[in-house]
């Protein structure tokens, strides 16, 4: 008998360690990029350039044209910083 109960707290147990949705991420919290470029511009510091994807608009049916169905708006945002260099610009990037 002992053991049937011990079977089933461990089992219980088990379960509650993998009904795991505490810190999901939704898909349009998420910066896709899905294009980037760097140049060197006349001063001498780095550009450089993204392309993200704005999930909600693609699934509204904006696919790859750049403006979504229902006039909500365009499917990507162009995003462009300068920096000293790489690691200044992608600092400026994320910001």
């Amino acid at each position: 008998m002992n053991k049937i109960w011990a079977t089933s707290l461990i089992s219980i147990l088990c379960m509650l360690a993998v009904t795991g949705c505490w810190d999901r991420r939704e898909i349009k919290d998420l910066a896709l990029v899905m294009a980037s470029g760097i140049d060197r511009t006349e001063n001498g510091q780095l550009r450089g350039t993204l392309q993200i994807a704005v999930p909600a608009a693609i699934s509204a049916g904006g696919g790859g044209s750049g403006t979504s169905d229902g006039g909500l708006g365009k499917s990507f945002v162009l995003v462009s910083e300068s920096g000293r260099n790489i690691k200044d610009m992608i600092q400026q990037l994320q910001k």
